[in-house]
Protein backbone atom coordinates (compact mmCIF):
# COMPACT_ATOMS: atom_id res chain seq x y z
CA UNK A 1 0.00 0.00 0.00
CA UNK A 2 2.83 2.39 0.37
CA UNK A 3 5.48 1.71 -1.77
CA UNK A 4 7.43 4.79 -0.68
CA UNK A 5 8.49 2.21 1.76
CA UNK A 6 10.44 0.54 -0.62
CA UNK A 7 13.26 3.41 -0.81
CA UNK A 8 14.35 2.54 2.86
CA UNK A 9 15.24 -0.75 1.87
CA UNK A 10 17.08 0.09 -1.39
CA UNK A 11 18.94 2.22 0.65
CA UNK A 12 20.13 -0.59 3.12
CA UNK A 13 20.87 -3.08 0.61
CA UNK A 14 22.93 -0.36 -1.01
CA UNK A 15 25.16 -0.18 1.98
CA UNK A 16 25.12 -3.56 3.72
CA UNK A 17 25.35 -5.25 0.18
CA UNK A 18 22.71 -8.28 0.60
CA UNK A 19 18.93 -7.51 0.06
CA UNK A 20 17.11 -6.20 2.97
CA UNK A 21 13.58 -7.18 1.30
CA UNK A 22 14.78 -10.66 0.95
CA UNK A 23 16.08 -10.65 4.37
CA UNK A 24 12.60 -9.01 6.17
CA UNK A 25 9.82 -10.79 3.64
CA UNK A 26 11.59 -14.25 3.27
CA UNK A 27 12.26 -17.29 5.54
CA UNK A 28 15.59 -16.44 6.60
CA UNK A 29 17.51 -17.80 10.13
CA UNK A 30 19.84 -15.12 9.38
CA UNK A 31 16.99 -12.50 10.93
CA UNK A 32 17.60 -14.12 14.11
CA UNK A 33 21.24 -13.46 14.50
CA UNK A 34 21.75 -9.58 15.57
CA UNK A 35 24.29 -8.66 12.86
CA UNK A 36 21.19 -9.16 10.54
CA UNK A 37 18.23 -7.97 12.98
CA UNK A 38 19.75 -4.73 13.94
CA UNK A 39 19.77 -2.77 10.54
CA UNK A 40 16.54 -4.81 9.71
CA UNK A 41 14.77 -3.65 12.80
CA UNK A 42 15.95 -0.24 12.05
CA UNK A 43 14.99 -0.04 8.24
CA UNK A 44 11.34 -0.94 9.24
CA UNK A 45 10.96 1.18 12.09
CA UNK A 46 13.07 4.21 9.91
CA UNK A 47 10.33 3.32 7.11
CA UNK A 48 7.46 3.58 9.12
CA UNK A 49 8.54 6.93 10.94
CA UNK A 50 8.31 8.43 7.74
CA UNK A 51 4.98 6.99 6.97
CA UNK A 52 3.76 9.01 10.27
CA UNK A 53 5.76 12.28 9.33
CA UNK A 54 3.86 11.95 5.77
CA UNK A 55 0.55 11.93 7.71
CA UNK A 56 1.10 15.05 9.18
CA UNK A 57 2.32 13.30 12.47
CA UNK A 58 5.17 14.98 14.32
CA UNK A 59 6.87 14.29 17.71
CA UNK A 60 7.51 17.09 20.25
CA UNK A 61 10.04 14.46 21.69
CA UNK A 62 11.53 10.82 20.40
CA UNK A 63 12.97 8.00 22.08
CA UNK A 64 13.41 4.36 21.41
CA UNK A 65 14.40 1.28 23.65
CA UNK A 66 18.45 0.26 23.26
CA UNK A 67 19.04 -0.25 19.36
CA UNK A 68 15.51 1.73 18.72
CA UNK A 69 16.97 4.83 19.87
CA UNK A 70 19.33 4.99 16.58
CA UNK A 71 15.68 5.31 14.71
CA UNK A 72 15.01 8.53 17.04
CA UNK A 73 18.42 9.93 16.14
CA UNK A 74 18.13 9.34 12.54
CA UNK A 75 14.41 11.16 13.06
CA UNK A 76 15.48 13.85 14.80
CA UNK A 77 18.48 14.30 12.05
CA UNK A 78 21.38 13.82 14.26
CA UNK A 79 22.15 10.54 12.06
CA UNK A 80 21.61 10.05 8.18
CA UNK A 81 20.01 6.86 7.96
CA UNK A 82 22.41 5.58 5.61
CA UNK A 83 25.28 6.29 8.40
CA UNK A 84 22.84 4.61 11.09
CA UNK A 85 22.34 1.68 8.99
CA UNK A 86 26.23 1.17 9.14
CA UNK A 87 26.85 1.96 12.15
CA UNK A 88 24.20 -0.46 13.76
CA UNK A 89 25.43 -3.68 11.19
CA UNK A 90 28.75 -3.23 12.42
CA UNK A 91 27.35 -3.09 16.57
CA UNK A 92 25.70 -6.12 15.53
CA UNK A 93 28.79 -7.75 14.14
CA UNK A 94 30.98 -6.92 17.13
CA UNK A 95 28.26 -7.93 19.65
CA UNK A 96 28.40 -11.10 18.53
CA UNK A 97 31.81 -11.51 18.30
CA UNK A 98 32.26 -10.69 21.64
CA UNK A 99 29.81 -13.07 23.27
CA UNK A 100 29.17 -15.98 20.23
CA UNK A 101 25.87 -17.67 19.54
CA UNK A 102 25.16 -20.07 22.71
CA UNK A 103 27.57 -18.94 25.38
CA UNK A 104 24.92 -16.78 26.94
CA UNK A 105 20.53 -16.19 27.15
CA UNK A 106 18.59 -14.14 28.47
CA UNK A 107 15.42 -14.87 30.25
CA UNK A 108 12.16 -12.35 30.93
CA UNK A 109 11.45 -12.97 34.73
CA UNK A 110 7.71 -12.05 35.67
CA UNK A 111 6.14 -10.96 38.70
CA UNK A 112 8.84 -10.92 41.27
CA UNK A 113 10.53 -8.87 43.28
CA UNK A 114 13.51 -6.90 42.27
CA UNK A 115 15.51 -7.47 45.29
CA UNK A 116 14.45 -11.48 44.64
CA UNK A 117 16.08 -10.76 41.02
CA UNK A 118 18.96 -8.93 41.99
CA UNK A 119 20.52 -11.28 45.47
CA UNK A 120 19.64 -14.60 43.47
CA UNK A 121 21.97 -13.49 40.48
CA UNK A 122 24.33 -12.38 42.52
CA UNK A 123 23.75 -15.61 44.82
CA UNK A 124 25.03 -17.68 41.30
CA UNK A 125 27.93 -15.23 40.41
CA UNK A 126 29.52 -15.45 43.38
CA UNK A 127 29.15 -19.65 43.45
CA UNK A 128 29.71 -20.09 40.18
CA UNK A 129 32.30 -17.40 39.21
CA UNK A 130 30.34 -17.08 36.12
CA UNK A 131 28.02 -13.84 35.35
CA UNK A 132 24.41 -13.69 35.17
CA UNK A 133 22.93 -9.93 36.09
CA UNK A 134 20.00 -7.77 35.21
CA UNK A 135 19.88 -6.40 31.79
CA UNK A 136 16.80 -4.97 31.29
CA UNK A 137 14.18 -3.27 33.91
CA UNK A 138 11.19 -2.92 31.76
CA UNK A 139 8.46 -2.44 34.07
CA UNK A 140 7.86 -3.66 37.79
CA UNK A 141 6.40 -6.77 36.36
CA UNK A 142 9.20 -7.41 33.48
CA UNK A 143 12.79 -7.56 34.56
CA UNK A 144 15.36 -9.46 31.93
CA UNK A 145 18.36 -11.20 33.35
CA UNK A 146 21.22 -11.85 31.00
CA UNK A 147 24.90 -13.92 31.22
CA UNK A 148 26.62 -17.09 30.52
CA UNK A 149 24.00 -19.50 29.97
CA UNK A 150 24.85 -21.94 32.24
CA UNK A 151 24.67 -19.30 34.90
CA UNK A 152 20.90 -17.66 33.80
CA UNK A 153 19.93 -21.40 33.98
CA UNK A 154 20.88 -21.76 37.59
CA UNK A 155 19.19 -18.38 38.63
CA UNK A 156 15.81 -19.50 36.55
CA UNK A 157 15.97 -22.76 38.71
CA UNK A 158 16.65 -20.71 42.02
CA UNK A 159 13.83 -18.25 40.86
CA UNK A 160 11.82 -21.24 40.20
CA UNK A 161 12.33 -22.08 44.11
CA UNK A 162 11.87 -19.48 45.32
CA UNK A 163 8.15 -19.16 44.15
CA UNK A 164 7.96 -17.54 40.62
CA UNK A 165 6.00 -19.07 38.49
CA UNK A 166 6.63 -17.45 34.94
CA UNK A 167 9.87 -16.92 33.31
CA UNK A 168 10.56 -16.60 29.00
CA UNK A 169 13.42 -17.40 27.26
CA UNK A 170 13.69 -15.08 24.67
CA UNK A 171 14.65 -15.77 21.49
CA UNK A 172 17.67 -13.60 20.85
CA UNK A 173 21.09 -14.72 19.59
CA UNK A 174 23.22 -12.87 22.43
CA UNK A 175 22.94 -12.15 26.51
CA UNK A 176 23.08 -8.16 25.46
CA UNK A 177 22.85 -5.44 27.74
CA UNK A 178 25.42 -7.36 30.09
CA UNK A 179 28.88 -6.91 30.97
CA UNK A 180 29.53 -10.10 28.61
CA UNK A 181 29.53 -7.13 25.95
CA UNK A 182 32.55 -4.58 27.39
CA UNK A 183 34.40 -5.71 24.29
CA UNK A 184 31.76 -4.76 21.77
CA UNK A 185 31.20 -1.58 23.62
CA UNK A 186 35.08 -0.53 23.15
CA UNK A 187 35.10 -1.60 19.16
CA UNK A 188 31.53 0.67 18.91
CA UNK A 189 33.17 3.48 20.53
CA UNK A 190 36.42 3.48 18.18
CA UNK A 191 33.81 2.77 15.17
CA UNK A 192 31.81 5.56 16.13
CA UNK A 193 34.94 7.92 15.31
CA UNK A 194 33.76 7.66 11.73
CA UNK A 195 30.80 9.23 11.96
CA UNK A 196 29.57 12.93 12.23
CA UNK A 197 26.93 13.58 15.09
CA UNK A 198 24.64 16.87 13.89
CA UNK A 199 22.67 18.94 16.34
CA UNK A 200 19.23 17.45 17.09
CA UNK A 201 16.35 18.58 15.28
CA UNK A 202 13.85 17.54 18.32
CA UNK A 203 15.02 15.98 21.42
CA UNK A 204 15.77 13.04 21.82
CA UNK A 205 15.00 11.21 24.94
CA UNK A 206 18.78 9.40 26.40
CA UNK A 207 18.31 5.63 27.37
CA UNK A 208 21.37 6.71 29.50
CA UNK A 209 20.10 9.22 31.69
CA UNK A 210 16.03 9.53 30.70
CA UNK A 211 16.17 13.14 30.26
CA UNK A 212 16.80 14.66 26.85
CA UNK A 213 20.25 13.82 24.81
CA UNK A 214 22.36 17.20 25.31
CA UNK A 215 24.24 17.47 21.54
CA UNK A 216 27.92 16.96 22.01
CA UNK A 217 27.38 14.17 24.28
CA UNK A 218 25.18 11.85 22.07
CA UNK A 219 28.39 10.06 20.64
CA UNK A 220 29.57 9.51 24.35
CA UNK A 221 26.83 7.91 25.99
Amino acid sequence: HHPEIATYFDKASEVLGYSMKDLCFQEDTQLNQTEYTQPAILTVSTAFTALLREAGITADYLAGLSLGEYTALVEAGVLSFEDAVDLVSHRGRFMQASAPIGVGKMVAVMKAERALIEDICQQVREASGQYVAPANYNTPKQIVIGGDASAVDTAVAKLTEAGVKKMVELNVSGPFHTALLSQASDQLADYLDKFDFKPQRVPVISNTTATPHQDGQVKDL
